[in-house]
């Protein structure tokens, strides 16, 4: 696969699954926030946990799948976000140890930033990866984790557009040595 080329329509860029191969090594275990076509991708070297809200896309890749409807916020704490992954569920099935965390989901249109409402379910001892952080809400979701778990910060640029056709970018928060 070259660098032209999208792993699927809302898959995360060719170069954030690249780079993820330079921070963790093969076999090592992914935690994801989403899933898709990209997910399949990342198990051909990784093992994969994928956190997902949407039935479509359960059971799709080599990964081992957790379903978390999303909460509907009564008065929803971030602008223009309408809930979240079910915390309780994720309580229950996240793993205790993992090697990277991937941000990808749930869905912008439902909104990534109850995160930060339950970031004690996560690890601030990994890598974290923010995908889509081209658009204001997931940068600003990436500045605000980096803060509270006092991380270095790198933005990345993709080698293709988003939908709006806007050069997409992500953030990778690594924990301070």
């Amino acid at each position: 696969m070259t660098s032209d080329e999208r792993l699927g329509g809302w898959a995360i860029s060719f170069e954030v699954a690249e780079f993820i191969s330079t921070i963790i090594e093969p076999g090592n275990l992914i935690l994801e926030l989403g899933s898709g076509s990209g997910t399949g991708y990342l198990s051909e070297k990784f093992n994969m946990i994928s956190v997902e809200n949407n039935h479509e896309f359960l059971n799709l890749e080599n990964s081992k799948y957790i379903y978390a409807p999303i909460i509907e916020y009564f008065d929803s704490p971030f602008h223009g976000e309408k809930g979240w992954y079910d915390p309780n569920i994720l309580e229950k099935e996240l793993p205790s140890d993992y090697d990277l965390l991937l941000i990808d989901g749930p869905h912008g249109r439902i909104g990534r930033s109850g995160i930060l409402l339950h970031l004690h379910l996560f690890r601030p001892d990994r890598p974290v990866i923010v995908d889509d952080s081209h658009r204001p809400t997931e940068s600003n979701l990436a500045q605000e984790i980096s803060r509270i778990w006092d991380m270095d910060m790198h933005v990345f640029d993709c080698g293709e557009e988003s939908n709006d056709g806007i050069k997409r970018k992500f953030h990778v928060l690594l924990p301070k040595s």
